[in-house]
């Protein structure tokens, strides 16, 4: 995420938490690196309905205009005494590094018994018509039978990616319900996670996702494209796979805003640690190209 040319235009990226925070940062000039980790938790306080640990997928957005130097993060929280389970939060800060401030309770919380929670929350501003949106992953193989991410074992449970309008105004507070916009298929195993879309110029939006599991080889990025925000969305294929560029598990993709490049995580070289890369992309029309 890019932050305001006025907060000085660096580039921040976020990450689940670790090394005794609850959201990790990074910073550097441009998406491509080098980039600095700093010693400074984004989320220290993740909000009373959650445990206080195990924040995971933040992802971080400019809430306009400049001057009022306003930022908006959603989360995946563990709930308070449904410890297993995750919700979206939202968290808002006048710094990109933070600390953010969390809403008192989760912002999208899905039945858990029939949906499993929600995790892997995205922001979006669409500026063809002028609305804010949260995607999202609900949770479904967390309430599984066991097997491969806890979906391996039949009857496998659907994990949609859900698309819900937020107000235009504060992107906190919801318009309406949810509209599922994908779920898995038999060729994704059993699950399709971390979504993020991104307009384009001449027309398509772009739904980037990742399938199977991150534990195993076959995790993955794809993406669709509709020419509606709500869909359908028609499956255009594997953008990122094991073997590619040397690569091992790739996934949990986000494009920059104006979709010319790509970053991703991947298992770190020698250990099971996840790096983050990136790579060059273009978009014509429905297609995808990543440019190695």
């Amino acid at each position: 995420m890019k932050a305001w040319p006025s907060d000085g235009g660096k580039w921040y990226a976020f990450a689940t938490n670790a090394n005794g925070f609850n959201i990790q940062v990074a910073v550097a000039d441009t998406p491509d690196g080098p980039w600095s980790v700093i010693n400074h938790d984004a989320l220290p306080n993740s909000g009373s309905w959650t445990t206080g640990a195990n924040n995971w997928a933040p992802d971080v957005k400019r809430v306009p205009p400049e001057e009022n130097h306003r930022y908006i993060m959603t989360y995946s929280g563990a709930l308070k005494g449904n410890e297993p389970f995750h919700c979206v939060g939202i968290a808002t800060s006048n710094k990109i590094e933070g600390p953010y401030t969390p809403q008192d309770g989760p912002a999208i919380c899905p039945d858990i018994a029939s949906t499993g929670g929600a995790i892997d929350s995205s922001l979006f501003y669409d500026q063809v018509n002028n609305k804010r949106y949260i995607v999202y992953k609900e949770d479904g193989n967390s309430v599984g039978a066991g097997g491969d991410c806890n979906n391996g074992v039949a009857p496998l449970h659907p994990t949609p990616i859900m698309l819900q309008e937020m107000d235009v105004n504060d992107w906190t507070t919801k318009v309406g319900g949810p509209v599922q916009i994908l779920d898995r298929v038999d060729d994704d195993g059993p699950l399709v996670e971390a979504p993020q879309i991104i307009g384009t110029p001449d027309g398509p939006y772009v739904l980037f996702y990742s399938s199977h599991c991150f534990t195993d080889p076959k995790y993955d990025v794809k993406y669709a494209t509709s020419d509606s925000i709500a869909g359908p969305y028609q499956r255009r294929g594997q953008l990122l796979a094991s073997g590619a560029f040397g690569l091992q598990s790739p996934g949990g993709a986000t494009a920059t805003p104006q979709g010319d490049t790509l970053l991703f995580h991947a298992n770190c070289p020698g250990s099971n640690l996840r790096c983050l890369h990136t790579i060059d992309m273009s978009i014509s029309g429905s297609t995808v190209t990543l440019h190695g």
